[in-house]
């Protein structure tokens, strides 16, 4: 590093400190003056005495004394930042981790653990918001859509040049896959007025207030393509129609995992009941955590496939909810309407007793953890919803009739459900 000599400021009449143009080579510190070594040198090391806070710098040939550099003055210093020290230190307190509070581009995953989605003894893992984590996988690339930017450039999806359209975005992308992930993020204050084709393991985010509109066609469309991945969070999706049934969300095939959206389907110009639903699912899977939707014929339609929806309100115009065929399974729904057209099940199953154990925030040690449910038997369903955004893996252990038992990476935060 380069030496400083004290140099009188004769504005101020306070010594101050000056680069020198000496480059000086620090070395260990010593106990005092007469510790100070004779041999082994090379010009300009330098050492602190630890008794004096002296700086002593290696001539060549002895160890010249260059003052106190330990207990120097703030106002002495030259070059200095020109904010005040209680302004830095403020700054570095408040100094954290990049997108440790970003509720935009992190994110929850609704998915369902081991080989088979539609099987019954499945556990359905509900992240929490905060989470970055989509299917175990952390998404590599964020391509950024804003449909507020009126001026002329080359799209590439930066901070400084958006795409303007999220089928732009969505089509730029070639080498999407399971170890290779994207997001959209969607710039709020904007309606899309577009037709949005999904691409596997290309999640959508939205922010604040962002809509995705179309008239007398599917808004958004989950495509059937084997083993697909798809994941929608924060997006207010709408689907108006006048003469035929269209749907907010459409979902032919994969698996679409949502997050705290509204799919609303709407009629207009003295449509009749067969105007625009919010979620169809004619094959493949949804699963869903706190997303409302509605629909002017039905707010949630299935005919093949898989559902399972956490929460939520569904409200349709005769009816809220519609099965013909696949699965349906719904945790604490809230209906408006008539409720559901078909059989459906309730997932959390709540025993007549009512039993049913929800734990205090835990945080995970890395080791299994056992955590008192007082059922008295073993549960026989147990949902883990984690509260913190980061890489974290949670394994469920050999439930007991006395205790959930659960191994979490360390400083994970969670909570348990676990019932009869």
């Amino acid at each position: 590093m380069g030496q400083y000599k004290p140099k009188l400021n004769y504005f101020t009449g306070q010594m101050q400190l000056v680069p020198s143009g000496t480059i000086i080579a620090f070395k260990e510190g010593v106990a005092n003056f007469a510790a100070l070594p004779a041999t082994g040198n090379t010009q300009n090391d330098a050492r602190i005495t630890n008794d004096t806070g002296h700086l002593y710098v290696w001539s060549g040939t002895a160890w010249i004394d260059n003052g106190d550099i330990v207990d120097l003055n703030w106002s002495t210093i030259s070059g200095k930042p020109s904010s005040a020290v209680v302004d830095i230190d403020d700054a570095v307190s408040k100094k954290h981790a990049p997108h440790s509070d970003d509720q935009d581009l992190s994110g929850k995953v609704d998915k369902i653990t081991g080989s088979s989605l539609v099987s019954d003894s499945e556990i359905v893992k509900i992240h929490n918001q905060d989470t970055d984590v989509y299917l175990n996988n952390i998404v590599s690339t964020s391509l950024l859509v804003d449909g507020n930017r009126i001026d002329t450039y080359i799209p590439d999806g930066s901070i400084t040049k958006p795409f303007k359209t999220i089928q732009d975005a969505l089509n730029s992308v070639s080498d999407a896959g399971e170890a290779k992930r994207y997001e959209v993020v969607i710039v709020g204050g904007k309606t899309y007025e577009e037709q949005v084709i999904l691409k596997p393991y290309v999640y959508l985010r939205g922010q604040k207030l962002a809509i995705v509109h179309w008239t007398n066609g599917d808004t958004i469309t989950a495509p059937n393509i084997s083993l697909a991945s798809y994941n929608i969070k924060g997006l207010m999706v709408v689907c108006d129609s006048d003469n035929e049934t269209h749907n907010a969300l459409k979902i032919i095939g994969g698996t679409v995992s949502s997050d705290d959206c509204l799919f609303q389907g709407s009629a207009i110009n003295g449509a009749s009941l067969d105007g625009a639903e919010g979620v169809r699912i004619s094959g493949g899977n949804f699963l869903s955590n706190n997303v409302n939707c509605v629909g002017w014929n039905w707010a949630l339609n299935i005919s093949a496939g898989l559902a399972i929806c956490i929460g939520g309100t569904f409200s349709g115009y005769g009816q809220d909810v519609k099965r013909t065929g696949g699965t349906l399974k719904l945790g604490l729904p809230i209906f408006t309407s008539g409720g559901v057209n078909g059989i459906w099940t309730n997932y959390y199953n709540t025993p007549a007793n009512g039993k049913i154990f929800i734990s205090t925030q835990q945080t995970g040690t890395g080791v299994a953890q056992n955590i008192a449910h007082g059922l008295g038997v073993v549960p026989t369903k147990v949902i883990i919803t984690m509260y913190n955004s980061g890489v974290y893996t949670i394994t469920e252990g050999t439930h007991t009739s006395t205790n959930v038992v659960v191994t979490a990476t360390s400083g994970c935060k969670y909570k348990v459900l676990a019932q009869l």
